[in-house]
């Protein structure tokens, strides 16, 4: 029989049961946690005081599924943002297997559901990941693809790193001698008025 640990999450400290073998088999934390020696009569816990237990029971469901519970009633499945907060948390407990399935899953999502993080959500993102982050690049490069256009009316609301590397993409993805400055000038140019009052362009 499986051993059993009580996993209290966030600062209630909620209790949630997990078998051992499934919490610890791909995150190098929580096998670190488990790895004391626990005395005869000892209580077998683990404390993450600084997670919320909605986003971590959605992780425990996946140890034993395989599959992410969705904490909203989207019958579409869990919403983009459950799934990065999933991928943090994946993130801060070092487990490579769960950050690689949320990345799978909000790339199905995207593309199912044609929905961008809101900005709020890449501020999330952008605070909590280094810049080499994979999922950074993941949304870098939606945005280019995709040419969301809340980034294009709202952009004050976006981290500017975020800004930075897509303006940085878009000029990689975009093909040298697409925008035809030099042909057409006239709309770089300001009307400007003749002795006779009629407006003609300058050039």
């Amino acid at each position: 029989m499986h051993d059993t640990v009580t996993v209290l999450v966030g600062a209630q400290q909620k209790p949630i049961l997990v078998h051992e073998d499934r919490i610890c088999k791909t995150s190098k934390v929580l096998k670190a946690a488990c790895s004391k020696e626990w005395t005869t009569g000892e209580a077998r816990v683990v404390r993450l005081p600084d997670e919320e237990p909605i986003i971590f029971s959605a992780y425990a469901h996946w140890t034993y599924t395989g599959t992410l519970l969705a904490t909203s009633n989207d019958l579409k499945g869990p919403r983009s943002n459950e799934i990065v907060a999933g991928y943090l948390l994946g993130d801060r407990l070092e487990d490579v297997q769960y950050r690689n399935y949320t990345t799978d899953r909000l790339i199905t999502r995207s593309k199912e559901a044609e929905v961008y993080l809101k900005a709020s959500a890449i501020v999330l993102v952008y605070n909590s990941t280094p810049q080499n982050s994979l999922l950074r690049r993941l949304l870098v490069d939606q945005y280019v693809a995709c040419r969301a256009p809340n980034l294009r009316y709202q952009a004050h609301g976006f981290p500017h790193d975020f800004v930075r590397d897509v303006a940085v993409a878009a000029l990689e993805f975009l093909p040298l001698g697409t925008i035809q400055f030099a042909e057409d000038r006239s709309k770089y140019l300001e009307a400007a008025e003749t002795a006779g009052g009629v407006p003609r362009v300058q050039g």
